[in-house]
């Protein structure tokens, strides 16, 4: 929840987050689907490191978060 909040920060009207961290022999796989106003946005990331994976994965999201919000803005300024 503490590494999400970093996305909570960019775009607040988030919706629902679904999350599935998976261990697959020596992976740790990490995914996530984010239900926000307008899109449904998914990433996923995979590291020898559960840590690093969550890390990943929000590193991920963040940036499609931030695209979405641009997008946003740039619509209503046209």
């Amino acid at each position: 929840e503490e590494k999400l909040s970093k996305i909570k920060h960019h775009f607040d009207h988030l919706i629902n987050i679904n999350m599935i961290l998976e261990v697959e022999k020596d992976v740790q796989k990490a995914e996530a689907t984010i239900h926000i106003s307008g899109a449904d946005l998914f990433a996923k990331a995979h590291s020898d490191d559960m840590y690093a994976s969550i890390d990943q994965l929000v590193n991920k999201l963040d940036a499609q978060i931030r695209k979405h919000k641009e997008k946003l803005n740039n619509h209503r300024k046209n």
